[in-house]
């Protein structure tokens, strides 16, 4: 069941603050997952000695990583248990 529908089901009301957080938690979990595969693409192109991508990467990371600083953490009641 998606996230929508699990959220809005008929005849439940909206609850816009738990819509916004759950919305800024996928976000962050996504941010997540490209920085876990930044870093694996860095790892793969120190070890071919591809200097420009890596140069490339390490920039995309640090800004992702800045990114994540600004946005800050979930809230905790959305916290992975």
């Amino acid at each position: 069941m998606g996230l929508t529908r699990c959220l809005f089901w008929p005849g439940d009301p909206v609850n816009r603050a738990l819509a916004l957080a759950c919305r800024q938690k996928l976000r962050f979990e996504r941010a997540q997952r490209e920085r876990e595969r930044l870093r694996a693409d860095i790892e793969r192109a120190e070890r071919e000695k591809d200097s420009p991508r890596l140069a490339e990467l390490i920039r995309a990371k640090q800004l992702l990583d800045r990114k994540l600083r600004e946005a800050g953490r979930p809230q905790k009641m959305l916290a992975k248990n």
